[in-house]
């Protein structure tokens, strides 16, 4: 005769399905929050990708007529494709090493020569919000030693995240500064200043939270990242307001 099932064990065998029903659903929560944060991502270097195509279809005209400037106009506009395609795959790649937990792959580089690039890949989308950023590099050696593509995604997500702010303001509006110094015991910090409301004490608090933000449509992934990032370089991140409008992000790194 086959045994007979217990209230008690139809009980149990109810809450285990509930429990594994609740987990299920709080992985496709993160998987959803984790899918809208690499939407978001992506959306500049492919942003880029399209207004440059639709820039470098307008020069083929001239390009047949023999026109060298719009030639080399075409061959730079190229180069940014190329170098914004690589960016959109370089954010999927982290993506997946993250979920590996593959370590940074170090090696030294130049922390000046990192900001300029990286305010160079920013380009199109600061022409259109007609906002501005200013670059104080460091005198002298500037070597960091660590993955040189993580650090980049950190201060894209930290220029983004001050544009926005700064976009907030009537124009004009004042230049974000990204500056790159010594501090006195040998490490190199980044500062990203915006000009922008500042941050609340309570957003203060919780800032580099996962799923916590100040934006209405954020999904609150892109600081925690940063701050997981940094950490495994052996640096810091912290954010603070300034003492008149706005706030200031400052990323320490050992020095190469």
């Amino acid at each position: 005769m086959r045994p007979r099932r217990t209230h008690e064990g139809c009980a149990i065998a109810g809450s285990l399905s509930q429990t594994q029903d609740v987990a299920h659903v709080s992985r496709l929560a993160v998987v959803g929050a984790l899918t809208a944060s690499i939407a978001h991502e992506i959306h500049q270097p492919l942003g880029a990708i399209l207004a440059n195509a639709e820039a470098g279809d307008l020069l083929c005209d001239r390009v047949r007529k023999g026109d060298a400037a719009a030639l080399a106009t075409l061959r730079e506009i190229l180069s940014d494709v190329r170098r914004d395609a690589l960016r959109a795959s370089g954010v999927i790649r982290d993506v997946r090493a993250l979920a590996r937990r593959r370590v940074p792959a170090f090696a030294p580089f130049d922390a000046n020569a990192l900001a300029l690039s990286t305010v160079r890949l920013l380009a199109v989308d600061l022409r259109r919000r007609r906002l501005r950023i200013d670059v104080q590099p460091l005198p002298g050696d500037a070597t960091l030693h660590g993955d040189c593509a993580q650090i980049e995604r950190v201060l894209v997500n930290l220029l983004l995240n001050a544009m926005d702010a700064t976009a907030s303001r009537p124009p004009p509006r004042p230049p974000i500064g990204l500056g790159i110094a010594r501090t006195d015991t040998g490490s190199i910090e980044f500062t990203v200043k915006d000009a922008g409301p500042g941050l609340s004490e309570a957003h203060l608090a919780r800032l580099f939270h996962s799923f916590h933000s100040t934006k209405a449509h954020g999904m609150g992934l892109g600081l925690s990242i940063a701050r997981s990032t940094v950490e495994a370089h052996g640096g810091t991140i912290r954010g603070e307001n300034n003492a008149g409008a706005g706030a200031t992000f400052r990323v320490t790194l050992p020095g190469g």
